[in-house]
């Protein structure tokens, strides 16, 4: 057989500026989430002299990541096992593929029938029929507004988004090679407890702030396998400009800016040690309850949740339109899984559906970047 070499492909977002007809607000230039970088790997000239004595093993073919494909269905699709395919293209946590990503098949037996695209996240299948859930959802017959989360309930939280979007080991927290959590942090006991802490601390005291919360953390932290931003320390971070204040914590804390003002509300020196933030949960977890009260461009998010402002979150939170149809999609599933439309606390204006984003009833509308942008955020519209 030829030599085959990978190479790396490469998805990035492009980023957005807010026009704000004045300084633009501290945050609102767009924060990267966590990504995929690959690993390049080369195979080597194998000579096969008695190929013809031997059943053919198939052919390596390249295969385009599609939305909603995982490595498992991929690897049914052409007939080989997952962990080759892992193998064959330096793919250390087989959860995390990407959209567009290129992906060399060894040894393919099959030519794959592509899977339609799924449909837009306003027809997605209800979470709760994805996973099997209960009926009555997590929470069962109580709502989760002023009270603490119980471990079994933030498990299967997880496991269901994880679950819907097809990873192999949904139960695994923060698993992702680069995280430097000591391992008695990554478990659901642990994580419980840090989020009910930071969720008292700055008032995510309803289903709703829970579940909003909930979807832009799952994001950021790369569906809750990492507390560091993805990518090459030499070869990717240390050519960004925000370097050493990368991603970090449930919410990728990013820049000096926002490090030097958390330090400042928490007194934990994050600026002589980034680190700080990423290597223990109780600083991850409430780096990210500070930023979601008092470090977006929009001050509070609480008051967004409310009315189930995703829009106006998304950007809160990303400062421009990076995984936005995701966090999209995430919050819808929770609204189902947690059974919003049952809390009694809910309480949106009168022009506002629950679970249905438009740009004409988010207030990013009244803002000088949703006028801006508008176009962009009417197509993310159901």
């Amino acid at each position: 057989m030829g030599k085959y070499v990978d190479s790396i492909v490469t998805n990035v977002e492009g980023f957005f500026s807010g026009i704000f007809g004045g300084s633009v607000p501290e945050g609102i230039i767009p924060r990267p989430s966590l990504g995929v970088v690959a690993n390049t790997q080369s195979i080597g000239t194998v000579v096969n002299s008695v190929s013809n004595a031997l059943p053919s093993m198939g052919k390596t073919v390249t295969h385009v990541v599609r939305r909603g494909e995982t490595l498992s269905n991929i690897a049914s699709m052409h007939g080989v096992d997952y962990k080759d395919i892992a193998k064959a293209n330096g793919i250390t946590n087989p959860n995390n593929i990407y959209v567009g990503q290129r992906l060399k098949i060894p040894n393919s037996t099959k030519t794959p029938t592509p899977k339609p695209s799924p449909k837009p996240p306003s027809t997605i299948k209800p979470i709760a029929d994805e996973t099997k859930i209960d009926s009555k959802g997590v929470g069962c017959e109580k709502c989760y507004c002023y009270r603490d989360f119980t471990v079994d309930e933030v498990k299967k939280i997880v496991e269901a988004l994880k679950k819907s979007e097809g990873y192999a080991l949904p139960n695994l927290l923060f698993e992702e090679k680069n995280c430097i959590l000591n391992k008695s942090d990554r478990t659901y006991e642990r994580f419980t407890i840090e989020l009910n802490k930071t969720f008292a601390k700055y008032k995510i005291n309803t289903c709703i702030r829970k579940a909003h919360f909930l979807a832009q953390a799952y994001l950021e932290t790369a569906r809750f396998t990492s507390t560091k931003e993805l990518g090459s320390i030499d070869n990717y971070l240390k050519k960004k400009s925000y370097y050493p204040y990368y991603g970090r914590g449930l919410m990728q804390l990013t820049w000096s800016s926002n490090y030097l003002k958390y330090k400042n509300n928490s007194n934990i020196d994050c600026i002589t040690n980034p680190n700080i933030i990423d290597s223990n949960l109780e600083n991850s977890v409430d780096s990210a309850g500070w930023f979601w009260e008092h470090g977006s461009a929009w001050g509070g998010l609480n008051k967004r949740a409310d009315n189930d402002d995703i829009y106006k979150i998304n950007i809160g939170v990303n400062g421009g339109f990076n995984g936005f149809k995701e966090r999209i999609t995430y919050i819808k599933k929770l609204i189902i899984l947690m059974k919003i439309k049952n809390c009694k606390n809910l309480k949106l204006k009168k022009d506002k559906t629950l679970g249905i984003y438009k740009y004409s009833t988010s207030s990013i509308r009244n803002t000088n970047y949703g006028k801006t942008y508008k176009t962009k955020f009417e197509s993310y519209d159901d």
